[in-house]
């Protein structure tokens, strides 16, 4: 058996001579792929050279194809701009054939309005009338069409009129395709809302009248506390919202907010300060037990010290929970006023509608004003008469506020003024350049209904200026008849024994109030002085800018062909070796059509000038046609003031002229008045004219 040392030598042998095989065949593996290696960089640099020179041809082509493309960009600069003008003027033409054929349709739907309004039939008016405002929104931008929307307008208010007797009668019967029918007419003629607004007043009547049967019970029947009536009240509410979703849900698909809008126009329209005026009437209830007491008690007629004061600790004590709420009868009633003016003011709609709305609406106003006297004489007898003229003042400055924004809307109905939603994209240029292109058009017949409209709203504010004067007066005299009741006839408050003596109370707890009081019961001595001055005061700032309005729509025409003044030739050597066209010596258009204009003034004037002084004609009915028939009239006039007008106007567009050849002053001799001996000295004239117009505008 050989030694152990032996099996490890021959192990390690047997590893050493694998390792040597191990290295001899890397060896060998080394050497072949060294071999290859070297067999192969002649083929790749010879590729790489390949690869470079094609980079070098592609680069080349890059750099030529880079100097092509930027040829052919230069040499197509003028091309493209010859591309643009061209698609610009083919836009152009598409635009005006638009314009032609739209002019075209829009003078045939004018022609046949009137026709059409004939039949009666309200859908194929309303188509009528959608197929002008269709055209008209193409042509809105040209200012030759600005009349037309005008009369668009117009038409839109007559066909709203006619539709309403039929409309308020489909809303009462619930008939649902008539219904239908009215909605679909009233969106042709963008009326939804008013459509809307008709439908909550026709919701609106059977619980007013549900809502008044407990604010005046009827006779013989006892009237029930108002915590235990409003429940049927709202169950009536309740019940008119339920009846009418199905019957909304057909007639408007569309609109979700219809019904939640009516339920809030009712509830709002309703409510008319519950408190107040519920406590008031509690409180003459209370009234009348407190004198029933006081003669159970023997103590109506006490007169003794002690007797009084027993008096009126029954009467404080049966008063006791009025209390603060006559202190806070200045807040009670400006809420309740806040909610009357709401219903009260007047919406802005349709010109004519408006007028309407502001005829219904000024005629209520004193109406409401005088109510609010009587619940304060009924609640505090006159103890918070301080309170009540400052709350009457706000209420009456609000609305007197909201007719100067009627004013303004009906002045952009007008066309008079710009509103704030084309303000932007009608500059002063443009809306004389609108004018002027306006009195360039065929003379037709005037349209009075702004002028008459204006008139009428002149007329209201006179009345409601008028009526303020009167109310004031009734106001002062009522309020000086409540002083004894507090006073007498010196500075005592006085120690009634009944519920008169109520208001005695708060004054003798508050002798501050009571010496202030004192002080304004006796300023009313003074008629001289206003109890309501802003509100007067902003009345006359009404008035003034309602006859501006009324000047305003009476002179636009007027503007409209003095805007045309005429275009003379402006340097006489430009015209020397052309023959110079005749003129006719005779007046122009415009100054016919000018005085056409102010003959049929005195008949638009007439039905009104009786009712208002402002509106007499001169002595004798004519128009006065001097500064001293001016001042012989009973008042300035709007002829006297317009006449006025017209020898300003043309004076500044003859200040624009800077040169004038002799023939056309001859035209413009005749066409403003002088006579034939004027003419021969008219090129002197107008010149020194013109230099004394800029001499006086540069000063």
């Amino acid at each position: 058996m050989p030694p152990p040392r032996a099996k490890e030598w021959t192990y390690v042998s047997t590893l050493v001579l694998k390792l040597q095989l191990l290295s001899s065949e890397l060896n060998h593996s080394l050497r072949e792929f060294s071999a290859k290696s070297l067999r192969n960089i002649p083929k790749s640099i010879r590729s790489i050279e390949s690869v470079r020179k094609e980079a070098s041809a592609l680069q080349t082509q890059i750099t030529s194809f880079a100097e092509t493309l930027e040829k052919i960009e230069g040499n197509a600069d003028n091309s493209l701009e010859v591309l643009a003008a061209l698609d610009t003027v083919k836009m152009s033409m598409e635009k005006c054939s638009s314009i032609l054929v739209e002019a075209e349709k829009l003078k045939r739907l004018s022609e046949d309005v009137d026709n059409v309004f004939r039949t009666n039939d309200f859908r194929r008016i309303a188509d009528h009338i959608l197929g002008m405002k269709q055209s008209l929104d193409i042509l809105k931008e040209i200012p030759q069409f600005q009349d037309n929307q005008r009369q668009l307008m117009l038409y839109q208010d007559r066909l709203e009129g006619m539709t309403r007797p039929h409309l308020l009668a489909a809303f009462n019967k619930h008939e649902t395709e008539a219904t239908l029918n009215f909605v679909d007419v009233f969106q042709k003629i963008d009326r939804k809302k008013q459509l809307q607004q008709h439908y909550y007043r026709c919701r609106l009547v059977p619980l007013e009248q549900q809502w008044h049967t407990f604010k005046r019970p009827e006779a013989g029947r006892s009237s029930s506390s108002f915590v235990d009536w409003l429940p049927s009240f709202y169950d009536s509410v309740l019940a008119t919202l339920n009846h009418e979703k199905t019957w909304v849900a057909q007639v408007f698909p569309t609109d979700p907010h219809v019904l939640p809008s009516l339920a809030a126009y009712v509830l709002s329209t309703l409510t008319e300060s519950v408190l107040l005026n519920q406590l008031i009437a509690a409180y003459t209830v209370t009234s009348n037990f407190s004198l029933t007491v006081l003669a159970s008690l023997g103590l109506q007629d006490a007169t003794s010290s002690v007797a009084v004061e027993a008096a009126q600790a029954v009467v404080r004590a049966i008063f006791c929970p009025y209390f603060p709420y006559q202190k806070d009868y200045a807040n009670l009633e400006a809420t309740n006023l806040t909610q009357e003016l709401v219903t009260l003011k007047p919406a802005c709609a349709g010109f004519a509608e408006t007028l309407r709305l502001v005829d219904n609406s000024a005629s209520k106003l004193f109406l409401v004003a005088e109510a609010a006297i009587d619940r304060c004489v009924q609640f505090t007898k006159g103890s918070e008469a301080e309170g009540l003229l400052r709350v009457l003042s706000e209420f009456l400055v609000k609305y007197v506020q909201h007719l100067f924004d009627v004013l303004q809307h009906l002045r952009i109905a007008a066309h008079l003024d710009i509103g704030p939603d084309t303000a932007g994209g009608q500059p002063a240029a443009g809306r004389h350049a609108r004018q002027a292109s306006r009195g360039a058009q065929m003379h037709q017949e005037h349209d009075w209904s702004y002028f008459q409209g204006a008139l009428q709203l002149l007329q209201i504010a006179s009345t409601l200026a008028d009526s303020m004067s009167g109310f004031d007066r009734q106001l002062r005299s009522i309020l000086a008849s409540l002083r004894g009741g507090l006073f007498g006839t010196q500075f005592q408050v006085q120690k009634d024994a009944t519920y008169q003596a109520i208001p005695c109370i708060h004054l003798r707890e508050e002798p501050e109030k009571a010496r202030r009081l004192w002080g304004f019961f006796q300023s009313l001595e003074d008629v001289g002085v206003k109890l309501l001055p802003v509100p007067s005061q902003q009345l006359t700032s009404l008035n003034a800018s309602c006859q501006s309005f009324v000047y305003d729509t009476m002179f636009q025409s007027i503007k409209e062909q003095l805007a045309q003044f005429p275009t003379l030739p402006q340097d006489e050597t430009k015209v020397a070796n052309v023959e110079v066209p005749t003129f006719s010596k005779q007046p122009l258009s415009y100054i016919t059509h000018i005085g056409e204009h102010l003959f049929d003034l005195p008949q638009q004037l007439e039905p009104f000038a009786a009712t208002h002084p402002s509106l007499s004609l001169a002595p004798g009915g004519g128009i006065a046609e001097s500064a001293e028939d001016e001042n012989d009239s009973e008042g300035p006039g709007y002829l006297c003031t317009i006449l006025s007008a017209l020898r300003v106007t043309p004076a500044k567009s003859l200040a624009a002229i800077q040169h004038l050849l002799e023939a056309p002053v001859s035209e413009l001799t005749s066409d403003t008045g002088p006579s034939d001996e004027e003419v021969s000295g008219g090129v002197a004239t107008y010149r020194a004219q013109i230099a004394k117009i800029r001499g006086a505008s540069s000063a």
